[in-house]
């Protein structure tokens, strides 16, 4: 009996540890890669599973795993405002080929 419950005892823990990133409320400690300034010289970046990754333009992610965005002022202030930002970087690439 005493060993089933060190088991589960382990077996919680171990999957507890794995869930850490769900309730961290700030993002210190997370891995961010380098700024991915383009031509346009801004870097927008999403959280991931893994780390923080970095981007030239906005992309077609949720904009709650938005992470920062260089410069700070870019940073949109509601969905209305990510998905406009998201247009003008789409017809910017779309204007360019």
């Amino acid at each position: 009996m005493k060993k089933i419950a060190c088991f589960s005892l382990v077996g919680f823990v171990l999957l507890t540890a794995a869930c850490a990133p769900l309730w961290r409320q700030s993002g210190a400690g997370l891995a961010v890669q380098a700024p991915a300034l383009g031509t346009t010289g801004e870097s927008w970046c999403y959280r991931t599973l893994g780390a923080v990754e970095c981007y030239a333009a906005p992309q077609r992610l949720p904009p709650e795993s938005l992470f920062s965005v260089y410069p700070p002022d870019r940073y949109p202030s509601s969905r209305e405002d990510y998905a406009k930002a998201l247009a003008e970087a789409e017809g910017k690439v779309t204007e360019a080929k």
